[in-house]
């Protein structure tokens, strides 16, 4: 009889111990895992916010230099302070559409009277947006470049466009230094999908879905204001995407995508 109850006490200490064991181990590893998603978390966010703030401020910087020259291209002769801006801001070219079809660049002076410059993307998107726009492009050499254009409006009449073009050498170079772990990609897209910057320059200006038809969830998620990162497949691992708008969100969202831990051509032609 005793040793039927001892033995019962020492099975039930031993189912205790063996409860109390897992039990702790289960609320360990609970609790090690939401710090470590909330870590990915915070990681992912602040990465993302810091590039699309340094991305924005970039855009933005070139953008008053052009915007400075509304009431210069309402001038006869706008040409020499044209110059001026395309060297100090480091643009390849700088110029200014007229609603009547007229046109004036530092890098062109010859300009044929065949070139209508609102017919161009550039004239197009400031007009329909009514404010600034930027607008990526691979221009006829193959360099990838930024058209900013700003619209010039007085007393609510259209007066003209203007338009500076610079290089996103630098842009792509931020995007491309985004390595925290060694599946970590860092990337820039339009507001259309295209892919505008990325580690493997054969998918520049190819739709975001060729990565992965997910990212379709991505670009429109980004659109509401704290977005939390999104599990998606990518070449057939899982991943943790974060998307951040920039200042310029109509044309440039950084994105960053991190391994789970978890099982056009030249405006001016």
């Amino acid at each position: 009889m005793l040793s039927s109850i001892r033995a019962r006490v020492v099975c039930a200490c031993v189912a205790l111990v063996v409860f109390s064991v897992v039990s702790s181990t289960a609320t360990d590893y609970l609790i090690a895992k939401v710090n470590r998603e909330a870590a990915i978390d915070r990681d992912l966010t602040s990465s993302a916010n810091d590039r699309a703030a340094a991305i924005g401020e970039w855009v933005a910087a070139k953008t008053r230099m052009v915007s400075s020259l509304q009431d210069v291209v309402l001038t006869t002769d706008p040409g020499s302070i044209l110059k001026q801006i395309a060297v100090a801001g480091g643009f390849f070219d700088v110029g200014v559409g007229y609603p009547d079809r007229t046109a004036k660049f530092t890098d062109w002076p010859n300009i044929p009277s065949s070139y209508d410059p609102t017919s161009r993307p550039w004239y197009k998107g400031a007009v329909q947006a009514g404010k600034p726009v930027a607008i990526p492009y691979v221009s006829t050499s193959g360099a990838l470049l930024v058209a900013l254009a700003v619209p010039v409006i007085r007393d609510g009449v259209l007066k003209a466009v203007l338009v500076g073009d610079v290089a996103l050498d630098n842009v792509v170079e931020n995007v491309k230094s985004i390595h925290p772990t060694r599946a970590s990609v860092g990337m820039l897209i339009d507001h259309s999908g295209r892919v505008i910057a990325h580690p493997d320059p054969k998918l520049r200006f190819k739709p975001v879905t060729d990565i992965a038809a997910d990212f379709a969830r991505v670009t429109t998620a980004s659109d509401g204001a704290g977005n939390a990162p999104m599990k998606l497949a990518v070449d057939g691992k899982r991943k943790l995407v974060r998307s951040q708008d920039g200042q310029h969100r109509a044309f440039f969202q950084p994105v960053r995508c991190q391994t789970s831990k978890r099982n056009v051509r030249d405006p001016w032609c």
